[in-house]
C-alpha cells in the first residue's frame, strides 16, 4: 500500500524537519479573528507526522476501491484558519487537534495527539486512518472513512413477570448502572427521574435527580418507590453522567422507559452517544456496553 506514497515522494526514514516545524510554528502564531477560542497548540504527534509527511501531493487513483479518491496535500497552511470547524471535532473527541493539510475536494485534515488522520467536509466529520501514514493511503485508494456521527441504540425488553411499572424500570435501571461501571464508561451516582401524567404525553409527576445509596437492589427499590406510578403514568429513568466525567463518555446516555401508551408490555432501553464516542478507547468501551445490554436484553426476552 505503502506504494501510492512513494510514487508522491515518501520514502522510509524521511524527515521534512525544517520545512515541518516553520509551518508548525506558523500555524501556532495564527490567532482566530472572531476571538471565539484559542489558537492552535502544537504536541508530539503533529509534529511528527509533519516531519515525514510534509510538502507531500498525494493524487488520487482512479476509481477507488470503495469511494471516490480524493487525494490530499500535506500543508498546515491548508487547514490553519478552520479553527471553528476543527475546534468543534476536536472538542467532541476530548483531544487536541493540529492542522494537517487538505483533500482533493476541499476538506480540511487534521492529526490528533494520538496520531489519527482526522477530517471535516461538507458531509460532516471523518476518521480517516488510525495512523496517519494509513489515512493517506485510504485518501489516495479510496477507502471508506469511518464517520463520526452521533449513534442511536434500542431494545425492547419483556416485562418482569409480577413487577409493576415503577419496579420494572428501577431494576432495570440499576442493570444500566452496573453496565456502565463494567464497560468503564462511568460511574453514577445519580439517576434522574421522570414520571409523565396522559400515558407520557402530558405534565411531568417527577422531574428531579435521585442520589444512589447502598447496593443496586437497595437503589432500585429507593427508586421504584419514588417513581411509583399509577395506571397510564409513564415513568423514565436516566443514570448520570458523574460531574467531571470526560468527553465523550460524558456524553454518553442511557434511559430506560416503562408504562404510558408506548410501553405497555414492555420496557425501552436507548443508549446514545456523541460523535466523539465513535473512535478510540471510547468507542471500545460504548462497544463494551452495547454488547453486555445485547445480552441482557437477550436474556429477558
Amino acid at each position: 500500500m505503502s506504494a501510492v506514497l512513494r510514487a508522491a515522494g515518501w520514502e522510509p526514514g524521511r524527515d521534512r524537519r525544517r520545512d515541518a516545524l516553520g509551518a508548525v510554528a506558523r500555524t501556532v502564531s495564527l490567532v482566530p479573528r472572531t476571538g471565539s477560542g484559542d489558537g492552535w497548540t502544537s504536541f508530539p504527534a503533529a509534529q511528527a507526522a509533519l516531519r515525514e509527511f510534509h510538502g507531500l501531493d498525494v493524487p488520487a487513483a482512479e476509481p477507488g476501491a470503495q469511494v471516490p479518491a480524493t487525494g490530499c496535500t500535506v500543508d498546515p497552511a491548508l487547514a490553519a484558519h478552520s479553527f471553528h470547524t476543527l475546534g468543534e471535532l476536536g472538542t467532541a473527541l476530548g483531544v487536541r487537534l493540529f492542522p494537517f493539510g487538505a483533500t482533493g475536494n476541499g476538506g480540511r485534515l487534521a492529526v490528533d495527539e494520538e496520531g489519527r488522520l482526522l477530517g471535516v467536509n461538507q458531509g460532516g466529520w471523518w476518521l480517516y486512518g488510525d495512523t496517519v501514514r494509513a489515512g493517506l493511503e485510504h485518501l489516495a485508494t479510496g477507502v471508506t472513512p469511518v464517520p463520526l456521527r452521533p449513534r442511536r441504540h434500542t431494545w425492547r425488553l419483556a416485562r418482569v413477570p409480577g413487577a409493576d411499572t415503577a419496579t420494572d424500570v428501577a431494576q432495570t435501571a440499576m442493570v444500566l448502572v452496573y453496565v456502565l461501571h463494567k464497560a468503564a464508561v462511568y460511574d453514577t451516582v445519580t439517576v434522574h427521574g421522570r414520571t409523565t401524567t396522559l400515558h407520557g404525553l402530558g405534565a411531568p409527576v417527577l422531574d428531579e435527580d435521585i442520589p444512589l445509596h447502598g447496593s443496586l437492589e437497595d437503589s432500585a427499590g429507593a427508586l421504584a418507590a419514588r417513581a411509583t406510578t399509577d395506571a397510564g403514568l409513564e415513568v423514565a429513568l436516566t443514570p448520570l453522567a458523574p460531574p467531571g466525567a470526560p468527553r465523550p463518555l460524558a456524553e454518553v446516555s442511557a434511559t430506560v422507559t416503562g408504562g404510558g401508551h408506548r410501553s405497555r408490555d414492555h420496557v425501552t432501553v436507548t443508549l446514545t452517544t456523541g460523535a466523539g464516542a465513535c473512535v478510540g478507547a471510547a468507542a471500545r468501551a460504548v462497544d463494551a456496553a452495547v454488547a453486555e445490554v445485547e445480552a441482557y436484553a437477550g436474556r429477558r426476552g
